[in-house]
């Protein structure tokens, strides 16, 4: 959305106000009214879209990814859902998604960096988990 702001921004304030204010509105003949006019229409329409690209870029924000909404979390919840109404196939497989997400999502992150010695012993701990339910399966 920020672009779209900063092309409507573009948009109404270069193409449609500088044009209105440097267009030719003389004429030959006495009656020059429709061109006076159509520079107001301009100047108002431009005027229109800086306002609102200004409105897009100061309240509209990119969608950032936040850390506590990734991935590994929802499979992990979805993993411990699973376990406590029995499903342990189901359990075991979100499982394994959720380690699957630990150990290659992270590998360039600025996360995986930041907090490297707790997703290690999570995925330590998962990987318990999982061998309790592959027996558990038998």
């Amino acid at each position: 959305m920020k672009i779209f702001g900063i092309i409507t921004l573009v948009l109404g304030c270069i193409l449609l106000g500088i044009y209105a204010l440097i267009m030719n509105t003389s004429v030959e003949v006495s009656n020059n009214f429709g061109l006076l006019n159509d520079r107001q229409n301009y100047l108002y329409v431009g005027g229109i879209l800086v306002v609102i690209g200004i409105v897009m870029l100061l309240f509209l924000k990119r969608k950032k990814t936040d850390s506590n909404n990734h991935h590994y979390k929802i499979t992990h919840d979805k993993a411990k859902k699973a376990e406590y109404k029995g499903n342990l196939k189901e359990s075991l497989d979100m499982y394994l998604e959720t380690l699957y997400h630990l150990e290659n999502d992270y590998k360039n992150s600025k996360l995986a960096k930041d907090v490297n010695d707790s997703r290690t012993k999570l995925i330590a701990s998962l990987k318990v988990k999982v061998e309790e339910l592959k027996q558990k399966i038998g």
